[in-house]
């Protein structure tokens, strides 16, 4: 996967500022893919693990094989204890260490943004999962409609400061599907998932959203950002804040 994946080795400040929303976004996923259990499952760029415990507990997976480059985010999720048939290890989504056939379902969670050589990685997914099964993937919109981050986002580039994460030519549903299509996969499909992020104030908003995204107390862009965020979303008494985020899926299936 690419360097920047490697942005996302503090497992605690991922899950603090995107593991809640994610696993909603998860759920929705779940509930779109409609796979029976006792299904063996490949999460690539597993991460903190927050989308491998949702398979665990809503799927009744045969086995789940969880991979990610960043052995801290491995360490973080097997610190989870999930139990169960659930096996996380490091590994490459470009060069997957497994036979072939080996799966029934693979996916990549919110983390095809971040694969360097994404047709190497949907030949290997396309080679370890049987024919008839199923490949996804699911990805946050662009930082210019509907991430998580956007209000961060607006005010860096309100003042001209620009940070963006990559992958943003991977986000879209058109390109998506285009990725999946060209991979030889077969009845692609794809769909638009609206998440209502919810905040206590904007302190709540303030502490978890910049775990990731806004640089860390030294930068000297933050108490500029801060500023003109709260300017945006306070109105009068400081109470809760929501406002919506997006993400774009694909699924598709591998020919017999």
């Amino acid at each position: 996967m690419s360097e920047a994946i490697n942005f996302f080795d503090d497992g605690e400040a991922y899950e603090r500022a995107i593991g809640r929303w994610s696993r909603v976004a998860g759920d929705i996923i779940l509930d779109w893919l409609s796979l029976p259990g006792g299904l063996k499952w490949l999460d690539a760029g597993c991460g903190t693990g927050a989308f491998t415990r949702l398979v665990l507990e809503r799927c009744a997976p045969e086995h789940i094989s969880a991979i990610d480059p960043s052995t801290e985010q491995i360490e973080y999720a097997e610190a989870g204890q999930l139990g169960g048939p659930v096996n996380f290890h490091q590994g490459d989504a470009m060069a997957l260490r497994f036979g072939a056939d080996a799966f029934d379902a693979a996916i990549m969670a919110l983390v095809i943004q971040y694969i360097s050589d994404r047709p190497k990685a949907m030949s290997e997914f396309r080679r370890v999962v049987r024919p008839g099964g199923t490949v996804a993937a699911y990805v946050w919109e662009g930082p210019d409609a509907g991430h998580p981050h956007q209000p961060i986002f607006d005010a860096r580039n309100s003042l001209g400061i620009h940070r963006h994460g990559p992958g943003g030519e991977i986000r879209s549903i058109a390109a998506l599907t285009d990725l999946f299509e060209a991979s030889g996969l077969k009845d692609v499909d794809s769909r638009v998932i609206g998440i209502q992020l919810n905040f206590d104030d904007f302190d709540d908003f303030w502490s978890s959203q910049t775990a990731l995204a806004a640089g860390k107390d030294s930068d000297p862009d933050t108490e500029r950002v801060k500023a003109l965020v709260r300017e945006r979303l306070v109105t009068g008494e400081d109470g809760p804040i929501s406002y919506m985020a997006r993400a774009n899926a694909v699924r598709g299936q591998v020919p017999g």
